[in-house]
């Protein structure tokens, strides 16, 4: 096997693609296997522990979530044999795995690309993955899957007639599986499509019959199909590239036969073509922002700007900024001398020209399909503000956070106490008319929380889309960090603010229920961390500071009475020898990873 090169692309799936590398090196130990990892953390050194000296793995460092297209047309250019194989990664070879035989049927019939099959491990739940496989090793229970289809399109509309059940010797196809060897220099010249990170392979093989590759399936080239879903990776596969692909190719319909029955017919949603103005405030962010500005450059949804705010950077900032942008004229970089991040939102907000305002923050990034999904849900429902789920990443752990807890069946805005969920910016997207200058407030703390609150009570419609469209990044040392007396306090003239410009806009009394339960929440959580502070007369006067503040609020508060551990957390600040009790407790939910990811919960 000189004349072959596997090639292999993953993403955050070690744990399949060691299995799937023992394999290859069991049945053809020499053959070049090169690997484009595009994760956040590089698989390289785990391969070079597990399989010590072995030359002919060489893995390729590849920007992080670059793609199948990219990844796979990088592998092809790396390729040096005349021939490669491709594989996903969670695949493993076999006996029945016969790249010779495949080789030569390929090489009778001068084709460019020939398919194999899948023989599937049945796998659903990945706390199960270890246990099914085992099972069905010993009973050598397989799932052949096949997926051969020949490729017509008329008035614009592309018929894909797949057989599933057929497993010929041999046959002349459009579309294989993504289990196939090809001629190197055919892919070279007719590479993948780049724009798509997923919805690949239907566009690389209706490429491929264009520009008239001769493709084949055999049933003589199978492997085994092991997949192992995690949370990383599942995420990164509900992305939606369809439209992509269609829009590019003029394509008003997908229709799908399977075995010669419709099944599935995908057509583009019609979305009003709104311009967006994305909004970043930024401080010393050198060598942060390269995930939201690589994020916001990969947008499906074309239709917008970005608008990012210096406001006095002393890192190179604005340099930094200047050459990850790379003269995208959607990109704009304003400056802002007024310290404090509403300064900087106002300042971008001043100067926007979109018709939806989409706040996001500077070290974290978006999905690639963002704005494509709000433009979606506000075409369908009209809606004034969107709220979607995200993902919280804290070191290499990962969770996904909803962006609501309750199932509201209708409008959000018929719920007052939709008030009562995070409030943060980055994962709502806002109509600009209930934005207005009377929005921003420029403390240090809860600075945000006004800008979505008074949009909300302002609205006619908020709607929620199930999905995550942002990932926020968690810093480690943020419960943690200094903690100061000023930091600490300042939130209670941020409640004031917040009062203040609800009263303004005469809202106040029809949220003081849900604006009063969101101040005892926040007063309660910084009481907590008063126990962080290390001068005990600074201890002293915060506490005194937030009791009298805590008292001004309804104690009998209809949400309180029905939260079980801030009702306790309230008894316990309010009281100060219970405070006093409970101290080295408290203190330990902040110094203690563990009791600590269980107490952000209580961060509002």
């Amino acid at each position: 096997m000189d004349d072959i090169t596997i090639i292999i692309k993953t993403l955050d799936r070690y744990v399949c693609l060691k299995p799937l590398i023992k394999s290859i090196l069991k049945k053809y130990k020499d053959i070049p296997i090169l690997i484009g990892d595009d994760s956040l953390i590089s698989c390289k050194k785990r391969i070079e522990k597990d399989f010590p000296n072995k030359k002919n793995i060489i893995v390729y460092n590849l920007p992080y979530d670059c793609g199948l297209s990219y990844g796979r047309n990088y592998l092809v250019n790396k390729v040096k044999t005349k021939y490669f194989c491709l594989c996903d990664d969670d695949f493993v070879f076999d006996k029945k795995t016969n790249l010779e035989a495949a080789l030569n049927i390929l090489k009778e019939n001068n084709l460019d690309i020939l398919g194999g099959y899948l023989r599937n491990y049945k796998i659903i739940n990945s706390k199960k993955d270890y246990l099914i496989r085992f099972a069905q090793k010993i009973l050598h229970y397989e799932l052949p899957t096949n997926y051969i289809a020949t490729l017509n399109e008329k008035d614009n509309i592309l018929h894909a007639n797949y057989q599933i059940k057929e497993f010929p010797d041999y046959k002349e196809v459009d579309v294989v599986i993504n289990f196939f060897i090809a001629k190197t220099e055919s892919i070279k010249k007719h590479p993948w499509d780049e724009d798509l990170k997923l919805q690949e392979h239907t566009a690389f093989f209706y490429s491929a019959k264009k520009k008239g590759l001769k493709i084949g399936f055999t049933n003589k080239l199978s492997i085994r199909h092991c997949p192992i879903q995690n949370f990383k990776y599942k995420n990164y596969r509900t992305r939606n590239y369809t439209h992509v692909f269609m829009e590019k190719n003029n394509l008003k319909k997908i229709v799908s036969n399977y075995d010669n029955k419709p099944t599935q017919e995908i057509t583009i949603p019609t979305v009003d073509n709104i311009f967006i103005s994305v909004i970043v405030p930024v401080y010393n962010v050198n060598n942060k922002a390269d995930l939201l500005i690589k994020s916001l450059k990969e947008q499906t949804y074309k239709n917008f700007e970005v608008i990012l705010v210096d406001n006095n950077s002393t890192d190179g900032s604005k340099e930094y900024l200047k050459k990850l942008i790379n003269d995208d004229k959607r990109f704009t970089i304003l400056s802002e001398k007024r310290q404090g991040p509403n300064y900087a939102r106002q300042k971008g907000f001043s100067k926007s020209k979109g018709e939806y305002i989409y706040f996001a923050d500077a070290d974290d990034y978006l999905e690639d399909d963002t704005l494509y999904h709000f433009i979606c849900e506000i075409t369908k429902n009209k809606s004034d503000i969107v709220i979607g789920d995200y993902i919280e990443h804290s070191g290499e752990d990962r969770k996904l956070m909803k962006g609501i807890n309750k199932d509201y069946k209708d409008n959000l805005k018929d719920h007052k106490d939709i008030m009562l969920i995070k409030l943060p910016l980055w994962n709502k997207i806002f109509k600009k008319e209930f934005i207005t200058n009377n929005s921003f407030i420029y403390t240090f703390i809860s600075e945000d929380i006004l800008i979505t609150a008074l949009a909300m009570a302002k609205c006619n419609k908020i709607t929620y889309i199930s999905k995550p469209i942002y990932h926020y990044i968690f810093a480690e040392g943020g419960l943690t960090s200094t903690i100061t007396y000023d930091k600490l306090v300042n939130i209670i003239e941020s409640h004031k603010l917040i009062k203040r410009k609800f009263e303004e806009e005469k809202l106040y009394d029809k949220y003081k229920e849900e604006l009063e339960y969101i101040f005892i929440t926040h007063t309660i959580y910084r009481m907590f961390r008063i126990t962080m502070l290390k001068n005990k007369k600074d201890k002293e006067k915060a506490y005194e500071e937030f009791l009298i503040h805590l008292k001004k609020f309804n104690k009998k508060n209809k949400y309180l009475k029905k939260s079980k551990s801030f009702k306790f957390a309230y008894k316990v600040v309010s009281h100060k020898s219970l405070f006093k009790l409970f101290s080295p407790s408290i203190k330990m939910l902040f110094t203690n990873k563990k009791m600590n990811k269980i107490f952000k919960k209580l961060d509002r």
